[in-house]
């Protein structure tokens, strides 16, 4: 009896083990998510599990870091955001306490959409493209189980493990400008010794970069003086030094030491593994494409001489003569490869040089020789991605244009031309391609002093923002955007600036004088409503309270400082945050230079602005958005009517969310301004559009809203 009840015993006992372990007619385990999880997370990650029978249970959580720190095990990296700006745009820092802060107060990205069009931010201080491990929101998503290592990690390593950008995956490229290191800088050679010592600030810098190119306008010759542009032999340690890859031979001085010398500084760069183009031996290995393939990224660089001299046309050395159909050719075929195609071009010379004030002249594209904005653009048509202008002796403006972005001149990296501030500086170029895209090109200035010696320019932002303003003004033609924008701002007098932002694609449409200050007028309460709603947000103001003496609450105050721009609750409110404070709000929180007291701005700072409002992360509270919404949408009639701009420009299937500044005196407009989101209800799109004119009236601002209409009305 004992026996049989042992027997019994051990059979249930042994057979709880087995059921237990193995899953046999015991309960499927159930995936449960946090709050934490977003309901995609949670759909990708149920996917995972689809069709397995689960032994346990399994809770998925997930969490943002802007340090990505070594993973657990059960921890996998779900997608990686990076904060972007407008191109244009270089407020190219910003600070932040926590992950959950940048992803709510500013523009980001998941990494695979992050591209040349726009611009990078980096993060404390920290750049994604140079750490990989900050200077972005990490997204991490984490499981708890038991014995996850047998039973869990099995399922969803494969699935949970993606790839990213890293060190080992992006190519990186660095182009530099004009180098000459001739004349002057061989008697400095003379007195130094080091060929190095012209670099040495900048070596560091420059063979970091997987691939860095110059542009060398000098052979080396045993003829070098301080009067010809001929480079002492020992110069090829200035270059070797800064981790040169690629040459470019397109400059028109590289024969002033004769067909001898030319061939011969071939030789040295072949000697030290320095590829080239735009220029050999002959006219035919000249014309040849450098293509480059390297970490999984293919590129053509093609080069060409269009200025006076330094071409070769036979059997001698020189540089590779710009022919179009050539050109067109080359292009094609990179294309049609799939390779990333840039193109450099030793353009005409622009003369702009002044010793004792800032010359801006060649910071504009267009020389005195030919139409150089037409023809760089005509090479993007062609189907160029980057064109870059290697022959400027001084930094020069850039642009988007097309599908592709334009540098017209990035200056002296090298030379002895330290007479005239402009000749003492360049841009490099630093490109970072992906997989065969390009993911960004940085613009980092660099400076040399009187002594010839290189080094990347500090505090930089006034000079790239000086040549951004100098960019030519789109010329589309046909019924794009940009083209009636600039026939609109051609059929009106006074002065205006214009853009119109596409708040679904995240990208500028068009634009008339974007980066132009204008007069805000009232416009300027918009800064300051929007602190006060965040204000009454957080719980930093109690909005029930009064303003002031308006005999207004403070909610009330900020309803009618934009539903009927009333000046004495917007002067309260500002007294109330104070200038002084909410400029450096403007500046640190929204990444935009304005001074409020000066009551300037530009149309894109308003337009980032207005975006703001739009997103409104910091103003959460039902009742805050829909009385700030109502007061942009449901203004009074009067004298003066709010919506006689832009709003009554549009039919009654825009919904006009707008908020104007005017300045009328001695019966005309002195100032009229009018900010606007666009709701089109039938086709779900939407928009920001900016104006901001001097002596312009609303009619014809009301006109540009009906020409907006029909472009993206249907």
């Amino acid at each position: 009896m004992m026996s049989g009840f042992l027997t019994m015993f051990f059979v249930v006992f042994f057979g709880i083990q087995f059921i237990t372990k193995t899953g046999i007619f015991w309960a499927p385990g159930v995936v449960a998510y946090d709050e934490s999880v977003s309901e995609a997370e949670r759909e990708f990650v149920a996917a995972i599990f689809d069709q397995q029978v689960l032994l346990v249970d399994v809770k998925v959580s997930a969490r943002n870091v802007l340090e990505l720190p070594e993973l657990a095990e059960n921890e996998f990296l779900f997608e990686i955001y990076v904060p972007v700006t407008d191109f244009y745009d270089f407020n190219d820092n910003i600070l932040v306490e926590s992950a959950d802060q940048l992803l709510t107060d500013y523009m980001v990205v998941p990494i695979g959409e992050l591209g040349a069009s726009q611009r990078l931010l980096s993060v404390n201080g920290k750049d994604y493209l140079e750490e990989f491990d900050a200077g972005a929101v990490f997204r991490i998503i984490s499981f708890e189980a038991r014995e996850f290592t047998e039973k869990i990690r099995p399922l969803v390593a494969e699935k949970m493990t993606k790839e990213f950008p890293s060190r080992e995956s992006v190519l990186t490229f660095a182009q530099t400008g004009v180098t000459a290191l001739s004349r002057g800088m061989n008697a400095k050679l003379g007195q130094v010794g080091d060929a190095g010592y012209f670099s040495e600030k900048i070596a560091e810098f420059l063979s970091s970069f997987d691939l860095t190119h110059t542009s060398n306008e000098s052979s080396f010759t045993d003829y070098a003086t301080s009067r010809n542009i001929c480079s002492d032999k020992r110069f090829i340690n200035t270059l070797l030094a800064i981790g040169l890859d690629i040459v470019e031979l397109t400059g028109n001085h590289n024969q002033d030491c004769g067909d001898v010398a030319a061939s011969e500084t071939i030789d040295v760069y072949t000697e030290n593994s320095i590829r080239i183009v735009g220029g050999g031996k002959t006219a035919d290995e000249a014309a040849r494409p450098l293509e480059i393939e390297q970490k999984g990224s293919s590129i053509t660089m093609l080069a060409y001489n269009l200025s006076t001299g330094g071409a070769t046309y036979d059997a001698t050395p020189g540089a590779n003569q710009y022919y179009e159909e050539v050109a067109a050719r080359q292009i094609a075929a990179a294309k049609e490869r799939g390779d990333f195609v840039i193109i450099d071009v030793q353009y005409y010379e622009c003369n702009g040089y002044a010793s004792t004030y800032e010359d801006t002249t060649c910071d504009y594209a267009d020389s005195a020789a030919g139409d150089q904005v037409g023809f760089f653009r005509h090479l993007i048509d062609l189907g160029a991605d980057v064109v870059v202008g290697t022959s400027a002796h001084q930094p020069q403006t850039f642009e988007l244009y097309g599908n592709g972005a334009i540098y017209y001149g990035l200056g002296n990296l090298f030379f002895d031309q330290v007479w005239w501030p402009g000749t003492t500086r360049s841009l490099v170029l630093t490109h970072y391609f992906y997989n065969g895209r390009l993911l960004q090109t940085r613009i980092v200035p660099t400076v040399y002093d009187t002594n010839t010696q290189t080094a990347v320019m500090n505090e930089p932002e006034w000079f790239l923002e000086r040549l951004a303003k100098a960019r030519p003004q789109a010329t589309e033609s046909g019924d794009t955007v940009q083209a009636k924008i600039n026939a609109w701002a051609a059929a009106i007098g006074g002065a205006k600036g214009v853009i119109l932002y596409d708040l679904d694609a995240e990208r500028v449409l068009g634009e008339y004088n974007a980066d132009k200050k204008f007069a805000t007028a009232s416009l300027y309460k918009l800064f300051v409503v929007y602190e006060g709603y965040r204000r009454v947000q957080s719980g930093e103001w109690d909005g029930d309270a009064a303003a002031g003496k308006t005999g207004q609450s403070i909610r009330k105050c900020l309803d009618l400082a934009i539903r009927e721009s009333y000046s004495p609750c917007a002067e309260t409110l500002w007294g109330m945050i104070g200038p002084e404070t909410l400029d450096e709000i403007v500046r640190g929180q929204f990444g935009i230079n304005l001074s409020v007291e000066d009551l300037a701005a530009t149309p894109r700072e308003i337009m980032r602005m207005m975006r703001i409002f739009y997103k409104h992360n910091d103003v959460t509270s039902a009742d805050l958005v829909t009385a700030m919404w109502d007061s942009f949408l449901n203004q009074p009639v009067t004298t003066y009517d709010w919506r006689q701009g832009l709003p009554s420009g549009f039919s009654g299937n825009v919904l006009v969310y707008n908020k104007v500044g005017w300045d009328y005196s001695s019966n005309r407009w002195n100032v009229y301004d009018d900010a606007a989101i666009l709701d089109f209800t039938q086709t779900g799109r939407h928009f920001i559009l900016v104006v901001m004119t001097n002596n312009v009236g609303p009619e014809q601002i009301r006109e540009l809203g009906r020409t907006i209409e029909r472009l993206y009305g249907a």
